[in-house]
């Protein structure tokens, strides 16, 4: 973003529904300002427009109100352990494609990324995103001399025929 104009801080209802946020990230003091503005594409110019609008000014006022109340305790720390998570996830990359960390690490490495990712996160119907089709058949042959009993499950099929 370049050059924000006075203007533009006041009369857009989506500037300052983003800046709300970011007033948010601000007050938390989790990161310096001039890496969240720079997170944020504004210039240092943007930033120092931004710090001195009265606008702006109130949404830090209130940001730092609601991050310092008692019941805001549980955002804080979810909020500090997502930022935290953040940070580690280069050093977490670099032990995943190490060719010098056991492998078991780097398999553990890999499956946390996939969580991260959703790419993990079973669907509904037990299927994992981005595998396809799957069919399961299961057959139970009981006890001795019982007529034994299949069960063929096809979500796909049910799905299609659903449909």
């Amino acid at each position: 973003m370049s050059s924000i104009q006075h203007a533009d801080i006041r009369d857009s209802p989506e500037f300052l529904r983003l800046s709300a946020a970011l007033a948010m990230e601000l007050v938390a003091g989790m990161t310096e300002p001039a890496d969240i503005f720079s997170r944020w594409g504004y210039t240092a110019d943007d930033a120092c427009k931004m710090l001195r609008n009265p606008a702006f000014q109130q949404l830090l006022k209130e940001a730092k109100a609601t991050w310092g109340a008692d019941t805001n305790a549980e955002e804080r720390i979810r909020l500090k352990a997502r930022l935290a998570l953040e940070e580690l996830l280069p050093a977490h990359y670099e032990l995943a494609v190490s060719q010098d960390t056991p492998a078991p690490a780097r398999n553990e490495a890999v499956k946390t990324f996939e969580r991260l990712s959703g790419m993990a996160a079973a669907q509904k119907d037990g299927s994992v995103p981005g595998m396809g089709e799957r069919f399961i058949v299961n057959i139970n042959l009981g006890l001795p001399g019982a007529a034994p009993t299949v069960t063929v499950d096809v979500p796909a099929l049910e799905q299609a025929n659903a449909e």
